[in-house]
């Protein structure tokens, strides 16, 4: 059989079975979707925490204004 020249480390010890490298492809596909997932709620967190921050401050200065 030729030399096989590929470079890839996922390529290498998943031989030539092309389903093995799909389900590592499938794999890490999921662990991209799921890490994004997470950053999309860390940032959806984050803007609530600030926007709370702001409607405290502004209550507060309107607490101010009234007195």
């Amino acid at each position: 059989s030729p030399l096989d020249l590929r470079t890839d480390v996922r390529m290498q010890g998943s031989g030539s079975d092309p389903t093995v490298w799909e389900r590592q492809l499938q794999q890490e596909l999921l662990l991209i979707q799921k890490q994004q997932q997470i950053q999309k709620q860390l940032l959806i967190s984050e803007f609530q925490k600030q926007h709370e921050n702001l409607v405290r401050q502004h209550q507060a200065q309107i607490q101010e204004h009234l007195k």
